[in-house]
């Protein structure tokens, strides 16, 4: 199941780097950018209301509406709507949904749902598909894969393992707290 979970998150990543230029749609791209360079808003190429579909390279921090593709940043990176791709840096915020690879040393937050992979020291998520591996990972809805940290907790989990030293699944989980290994129902 992990393997799997890993290779969708992977795919996405890739999938999304590798189809910038076939899904273009010349409506969007009057509100999108194939490059954003940025120290931090507002010095940066393109505004922080409009989305970036290729790379968006942030020396800084960069904030944009949407990103899809490649998204590096020395310190951290603010996505107001959605994101696809691969992420990384030291920390990241997404606020809507987050397809891909979350590789980011420090933080990863995502406020909607997480679909593929998230390394960090801290993983947080709305809710989550996929691979949540670090120190502490937070789930505030339902949680499906795996998370494996120090501390893992999900308020609910279907179809999902967590393995850690402290293991809480409020709603849906086999034990309210175990250790070393807990499992939604």
């Amino acid at each position: 199941m992990t393997r799997s979970i890993v290779r969708r998150g992977l795919f996405a990543a890739v999938l999304a780097l590798t189809t910038l230029g076939a899904s273009y749609d010349t409506a969007a791209a009057q509100d999108e950018s194939p490059i954003n360079l940025s120290v931090f808003p507002p010095i940066q190429i393109v505004g922080e209301t409009e989305s970036v579909r290729g790379v968006r390279l942030s020396l800084l921090f960069g904030r944009n509406a949407n990103v899809t593709g490649l998204d590096w940043s020395f310190i951290a990176n603010h996505t107001t709507g959605n994101q696809k791709g691969l992420q990384l840096g030291l920390g990241a915020l997404v606020e809507g949904d987050f397809t891909g690879l979350q590789w980011n040393a420090a933080v990863n937050v995502t406020q909607g749902e997480m679909y593929g992979v998230q390394t960090g020291i801290i993983n947080v998520t709305g809710s989550a598909r996929g691979f949540s591996w670090g120190g502490v990972n937070y789930s505030k809805g339902n949680y499906k894969g795996l998370q494996l940290a120090i501390v893992n907790y999900a308020q609910s989990m279907a179809g999902g393992v967590q393995v850690g030293l402290i293991n809480i699944i409020k709603e849906g989980g086999m034990f309210p707290f175990f250790p070393i290994v807990n499992w939604g129902k």
